[in-house]
């Protein structure tokens, strides 16, 4: 039985990357959003301390630059911290170029500083014992 003389062509498969997004739901106030990163971001700077080594990268929560999430990401272990800090932060700074700590609002005038200051102010271990 036809039901009209138009033919259909033949289906493909989408892949998921094809597949539409459903909607997001409007956000009609972004206060209660703003006041979250707050806290947020306050109890990660609080955890940034020299009591026990931090699991947090101090450089990464003082970059406005970060999402809020990436600021306040917290690694598995403080080792994982120190390879991410090194790998992230102190290789690619020159070793006499300044730089600056963003939670503590001061200028550090080389790699060296950078690193002692990470250590002796927020517990990030970055130099090995000689």
């Amino acid at each position: 039985m036809a039901y009209c003389s138009v033919e259909e062509g033949v289906t493909f498969r989408r892949s998921r990357a094809g597949w539409p997004v459903p909607p997001v739901s409007v956000v009609k106030d972004e206060k209660p959003l703003r006041f979250e990163a707050d806290i947020m971001l306050r109890r990660a700077i609080s955890s940034v301390t020299t009591d026990e080594r931090p699991t947090i990268c101090f450089a990464c929560l003082g970059n406005p630059n970060l999402t809020i999430r990436e600021r306040v990401v917290s690694f598995a272990s403080p080792g994982c911290l120190t390879r991410h800090f090194m790998r992230k932060y102190v290789k690619r700074l020159g070793v006499d170029e300044p730089t600056e700590c963003r939670i503590c609002d001061v200028r550090l005038e080389h790699r060296m500083h950078f690193q002692s200051h990470a250590e002796k102010f927020h517990g990030t271990v970055s130099q090995s014992c000689n």
